[in-house]
């Protein structure tokens, strides 16, 4: 699979004092290794909710929580998820990604919202 770098928006969801804010990731394929890191509420100086592997504290928030994005429904929300955990920085424990995987990490749904920053 060809290198790649893809932005998504999953959603808001309630952050730090109640205040909802969009979650952005960043997914990258480069040379076999996967990438994702995200963004909770980035603001265009520069400062954010919280930013880095956001996924320990987001992934097992219920779907009912989130108002996710358009294109997104709760099994691709835990799918995504489920394969952060797995699949992040994959060329420590495995070398390969599947193709199957990485063609899905693809076909997400764009972000419909320009982040500040991700």
């Amino acid at each position: 699979m060809s290198d790649f770098t893809k932005i998504i928006r999953l959603g808001t969801v309630e952050a730090w004092r109640g205040r909802r804010v969009s979650v952005f990731c960043k997914i990258t394929l480069r040379d076999g290794r996967l990438s994702i890191t995200g963004v909770e509420g980035p603001a265009p100086n520069g400062d954010a909710v919280s930013c880095g592997q956001i996924d320990m504290h987001l992934r097992d928030k219920p779907a009912s929580e989130w108002k996710l994005a358009p294109g997104w429904n709760a099994d691709l929300l835990a799918r995504f998820f489920a394969t952060w955990k797995r699949w992040h920085l994959n060329d420590l424990n495995d070398e390969d990604i599947p193709d199957d995987v990485t063609a899905w990490l693809q076909a997400l749904p764009a972000t419909d919202r320009q982040p500040a920053w991700v």
